[in-house]
């Protein structure tokens, strides 16, 4: 509730000092615009760097209430607001229930503008319950939270699938994004600074591009015969990570932050949460994935996407580990331009930091036995998952020269069939240790031989 909040807020971050000037002017923005009664207090809490947010108290009619107010960075424009506002619209209508609910102004709107020479936007929320347990920086998440938060991401994206948002976001899809992201990087390791994060910068450039290069480079050839156009894509969040969710008893109970949502290929999504949940920011292992944490994660995931679009598919599987990278880079972008353009207050040595973890983390995974074990953890949930098996990769199956009895294939077949049909756990354990068992060209060959009698059928 809010007392925890505020209790968590005390503990965990230092107090703003508000300005008497910007309280008046809120105290006039709500007199003017809503219908919640008079602004009593207000209180900064530090849940982002880009926009900022408060806790405001107001009395109406001598009932006191709390609200979270945010006011948008002044480079948002009203078309990103109305594409952000219109996705939250979206999952209240299909009652995704841990989403916070607008407070409508007098006139109906989500948002007010105050124009004075450039736009302020200003929106006022419900308050969401529970408590902040982790944040985008600490992620040493319990198991069970794990497994919950990327069940809340799968429904999440079952729910905005079919959705045809209002407007949209300014930031480019991530295939156009990394060459701009490589230029500013690039740009900024030119300057002359000799401050730690400078020369930090400039010693880990070469790997930074090196590692851009190789991931667009995989976003354009295509990766395993499986080419970029086939993602699946849809809004995302954009910025799904432990900071950006509430837990009440072990249960998330909220899910915040749209304002970076945008369309762009879903598995992008998914590489971003992981890279978030499961990163390890100690000393020892600092920027490495933890392993056991994404699995768990991503079997979560893949369980819970029970609609369209499903869980993640052959093509977009195969792209997940680059997609890993991709978000270690945008991620590290946003720490270099808040560095260089002095938006937020973060000191020094915080950013000096960041910087170093994400260097450490494209480092990680530049080497190629991780990156072929994140591979392999990902494709192995694949051949696992019964509500796959209909999604053949028919390129690999047909290019697969193996000898398979028919008696191996013939067992695989039912297993898969069984599985699909009656969903059994006992199908679906048997098919999963005929996969471990056999080995993937046999399921593959199985998948082939399955494709053509239904074909001829």
């Amino acid at each position: 509730m809010l007392e925890d909040k505020m209790r968590d807020s005390n503990k965990n971050q230092s107090h703003s000092w508000i300005d008497e000037n910007f309280f008046h002017e809120l105290k006039h923005i709500i007199a003017t615009n809503y219908n919640i009664g008079d602004l009593m207090d207000i209180e900064q809490i530090h849940l982002g760097t880009v926009n900022k947010s408060f806790i405001i108290r107001t009395v109406d009619k001598n009932k006191k209430k709390s609200y979270f107010f945010r006011k948008y960075n002044p480079g948002k424009t009203k078309n990103e607001i109305e594409f952000e506002h219109s996705i939250i619209t979206h999952l209240k209508k299909k009652r995704f229930a841990i989403v916070a609910q607008f407070i409508h102004t007098k006139d109906g709107k989500t948002f007010v503008n105050r124009n004075k020479g450039q736009n302020h936007f200003y929106a006022i929320f419900d308050i969401l319950p529970g408590k902040d347990k982790y944040s985008w920086n600490n992620t040493d998440c319990l198991k069970n939270d794990l497994k919950n938060a990327g069940g809340v991401l799968a429904k999440f994206h079952n729910i905005v699938f079919d959705l045809k948002p209002e407007q949209k976001r300014c930031e480019p899809k991530i295939m156009d994004l990394l060459p701009r992201i490589v230029q500013n990087i690039s740009h900024c390791a030119k300057k002359k600074g000799e401050t730690p994060f400078d020369i930090c910068l400039r010693k880990n450039l070469d790997t930074i591009l090196s590692t851009s290069d190789q991931t667009l480079d995989a976003f354009v050839r295509g990766v395993q015969g499986s080419k970029y156009k086939d993602l699946v894509q849809m809004v995302i969040h954009c910025d799904y990570h432990p900071g950006n969710i509430k837990f009440q008893n072990n249960t998330i109970t909220g899910l915040f932050d749209f304002d970076w949502s945008k369309v762009d290929v879903r598995c992008f999504d998914v590489a971003l949460a992981i890279t978030y949940f499961c990163a390890i920011w100690k000393e020892n292992g600092d920027g490495s994935l933890h392993m056991e944490k994404a699995s768990i994660f991503f079997q979560a995931y893949q369980k819970a996407c029970a609609t369209e679009p499903g869980p993640l598919n052959g093509p977009e599987l195969k792209y997940l580990p680059h997609m890993i990278k991709a978000a270690n880079i945008y991620v590290m972008n946003w720490v270099i331009y808040d560095f260089y353009n002095g938006e937020n207050d973060t000191p020094p040595c915080i950013s000096l930091e960041y910087l170093q973890h994400y260097c450490r983390s494209i480092q990680w995974l530049d080497k190629k036995s991780n990156f072929k074990t994140l591979g392999k953890l990902f494709q192995k949930q694949y051949y696992r998952d019964p509500r796959l098996a209909l999604d053949t990769d028919f390129q690999k199956a047909d290019s697969i020269h193996c000898f398979c009895s028919e008696k191996q294939i013939d067992e695989a077949n039912t297993l898969i069939r069984s599985s699909i049909d009656d969903r059994s756990h006992q199908h679906m354990e048997q098919a999963a240790k005929l996969t471990e068992k056999m080995g993937e060209s046999v399921i593959l060959s199985a998948r082939k031989s399955l494709r053509q009698s239904a074909t001829s059928g």
